[in-house]
């Protein structure tokens, strides 16, 4: 009885949509190493959300990953302008030019406005390599021995992050063409079903894997799902 009622329940779809939500991780940790502070952004774009004042609906994200600090803003509209705009007042402007600048290749980042606005600066333009040498030995003599201690510091920090989260993975995973449910996002959520609502909506189809736990998603009319 209990296997007749494990297989029902799984070709069930009432019972796939209210099912309870996955906590345990699907994939490994994966640790980036940042050399020094606010060199490495992660920028991301959150949305859409319910719309509040001022008829924002999204918000931009950007994370550093050696402090973990974070610059948040919120947008009417995703825009490459508003993107650069972002970048060079919460970024550039407080904390320098970063080194990288980590996204998921969106429209937004990867576009005409955001390459021509890393093609050039002051800075680069006006770089002197003896200066900058001369400089360096004078301000930075010690250091390279900090920074390194600092980071053999990270890592071991890293490593028993991963240690302890990787001990939670429940490895899930998927192939190109396999059906899958998605969780519902609370700007997708009908907000007058309460707790009554669906958890989980689909069937969505697995377009592509771009790496563990991570892929691009069609709905059952071949057409590809924006930010899923």
């Amino acid at each position: 009885m209990k296997k007749d009622a494990f297989e029902f329940s799984r070709a069930c779809d009432k019972c796939q949509r209210y099912a309870n939500y996955y906590n345990s991780p699907v994939a490994p940790l994966t640790s980036l190493m940042s050399p020094w502070p606010f060199s490495i952004w992660g920028i991301h774009l959150i949305g859409e959300l319910p719309k509040a004042k001022g008829g924002v609906k999204y918000a931009v994200v950007a994370v550093d990953f050696f402090t973990k600090w974070a610059e948040v803003e919120p947008l009417a509209t995703i825009t490459a302008k508003k993107l650069k705009k972002f970048v060079h007042r919460t970024i550039v402007c407080r904390c320098g030019i970063p080194y990288k600048l980590i996204s998921d290749n969106g429209k937004q980042f990867d576009s005409k406005e955001m390459r021509g606005f890393w093609a050039g600066s002051f800075r680069r333009d006006n770089y002197d390599l003896e200066a900058n040498e001369v400089n360096h030995r004078l301000y930075l003599n010690m250091i390279e021995e900090t920074r390194e201690d600092a980071q053999i510091r990270i890592a071991i920090y890293q490593q028993r992050t991963a240690r302890h989260y990787n001990s939670k993975v429940r490895a899930r995973t998927f192939k190109v063409g396999d059906l899958v449910m998605r969780r519902v996002m609370p700007n997708t959520k009908v907000v007058s079903n309460g707790v009554f609502g669906e958890n989980w909506e689909g069937p969505y189809k697995i377009k592509s894997v771009l790496w563990e736990g991570t892929y691009h998603l069609n709905d059952m009319q071949d057409k590809l799902i924006p930010r899923a």
